[in-house]
C-alpha cells in the first residue's frame, strides 16, 4: 500500500492496522463487483444448447480444484445433458468448488454425483448446513456459514441463475456435518 510505504512511520500501529482493514474492505468490494458483473453478463449471455456428457467436465474440474485431494469421486459412467457447454462447466466448477471449500477437515472429501431422470445431484461429505437455512444459500451474497470460510456467497447463486436461464430447477439438501447436496435439472426448453 502506498500510504503505508510513504507514511508508515508516521501512522503508528493503530494507523497501520486501520490501513489494513481499509485494504481488506476494498478487496472485498472489488470481489463483490466482479461477481455482480459475472451475474449481469450471465443474464445477457445467449444460450447455445448442445448434448454433452458432464462426466469428463466433472473429472477435469475436480482435478483442477482439489489438486487430486478428492479421495472419492463417485460418478455414473455417462451423464448426458442438453445445455450450453460453457454454462454447464460453470455449474460443475461452482458445485465442486463449494464441496472443496466447505469440506470437513476431519475426513477426506468425498463427492458423489448421481442422476435420476433429468435431475442431477452433487452430494459431498463436508460440513453441510442446517435444513432451515440451506435454501438461502441459493440467494446472492448469502453466507450461511458466516465469515469462517472464503467467498462472498455468489457461487450457488450463479448456479441457480444458470439453471433458471436453462428453464430448469434447482434445490438443496443435506444436514449439519452430514454434507451438502445440490440438485438441478436442465430439462426446460
Amino acid at each position: 500500500m502506498i500510504l503505508q510505504e510513504d507514511f508508515g512511520g508516521q501512522l503508528g500501529n493503530e494507523g497501520i492496522a486501520e490501513l489494513h482493514r481499509l485494504d481488506q474492505s476494498a478487496q472485498k468490494i472489488k470481489l463483490i463487483m466482479q461477481e455482480v458483473l459475472k451475474l449481469s453478463r450471465l443474464s445477457r449471455q445467449p444460450i447455445v444448447r448442445t448434448t454433452l456428457d458432464l462426466v469428463p467436465l466433472i473429472r477435469e474440474h475436480a482435478s483442477a480444484i482439489s489438486a487430486g485431494l478428492v479421495e472419492s469421486l463417485e460418478l455414473p459412467d455417462i451423464l448426458m445433458v442438453y445445455a450450453d457447454p460453457e454454462l454447464a462447466a460453470r455449474i460443475v466448477h461452482n458445485l465442486l468448488d463449494n464441496s472443496w471449500k466447505f469440506r470437513n477437515g476431519a475426513r477426506r472429501l468425498r463427492v458423489t454425483v448421481s442422476s435420476e431422470g433429468p435431475r442431477i445431484s452433487f452430494r459431498d461429505n463436508g460440513i453441510g448446513w442446517s435444513p432451515e437455512r440451506a435454501p438461502r444459500c441459493l440467494l446472492p451474497f448469502e453466507r450461511i456459514h458466516g465469515d469462517e470460510y472464503p467467498g462472498i456467497g455468489m457461487g450457488l447463486a450463479i448456479v441457480k441463475a444458470i439453471v433458471m436461464k436453462h428453464r430448469g430447477s434447482v434445490g438443496v439438501g443435506g444436514g449439519p456435518d452430514d454434507g451438502a447436496e445440490v440438485w438441478f435439472d436442465l430439462a426446460g426448453e
